[in-house]
C-alpha cells in the first residue's frame, strides 16, 4: 500500500506470530521475509530507507508472557522482522524498528475480526529525502 510517506507491506501479526509472541516460527513467514530481503537488496536504491513497525489490538499480552504491555509486544515484533532481514543479508544501516502498541489501530477492537487487523507489522520503505522533507514540514508547522 501506499502512505503519505512511501509505501509499505502489512505482515497480519496472526500469520507471522503465535498469539503473545515475538518469535516468527511460521515457515512461509521467514521465506516471505527472505523474498523481500532479496528485493531490498537487489532492487531498491540505496537511498531507500527502512522502517519495520510494530502495532497491537487492544488486549494486554497473556499473564505468561515475557511482555509487560503492548509497547514491549510491538517492539519486539518489529525488532524480530528486523532481525530477520539483517539475518538474510539486508544492510542494517537501511533498517530502523518502531513499536506503535494499540494507538493505532486500523480497524475496530470491538470485534474479533478488528482486532486480528490491528495486530499487525508493516515495513515501510521511503525514499531518505522525502523522510527529510516530511521532518522538516512537521518542524515548520510546529513553530
Amino acid at each position: 500500500e501506499e502512505g503519505e510517506e512511501g509505501f509499505f507491506i502489512r505482515l497480519p501479526a496472526d500469520i507471522t506470530f503465535p498469539p503473545g509472541s515475538a518469535r516468527i516460527t511460521n515457515q512461509d513467514s521467514l521465506l516471505f521475509l527472505k523474498r523481500i530481503a532479496i528485493i531490498i537488496k537487489e532492487y531498491l536504491p540505496k537511498n531507500v530507507e527502512i522502517q519495520i513497525r510494530g502495532y497491537t489490538d487492544n488486549m494486554p499480552p497473556p499473564k505468561n508472557s515475557p511482555y509487560k504491555d503492548n509497547w514491549e509486544l510491538s517492539a519486539a515484533r518489529a525488532l524480530a522482522v528486523l532481525r530477520v532481514l539483517i539475518k538474510d543479508g539486508v544492510d542494517p544501516a537501511r533498517l530502523s524498528a518502531a513499536a506503535y502498541g494499540e494507538y493505532q489501530p486500523i480497524a475496530s477492537n470491538l470485534t474479533p475480526e478488528g482486532r486480528a487487523k490491528n495486530r499487525r507489522v508493516e515495513i515501510w520503505f521511503f525514499a531518505k529525502e522525502n523522510k527529510e522533507k516530511i521532518q522538516k514540514s512537521v518542524l515548520d508547522k510546529a513553530k
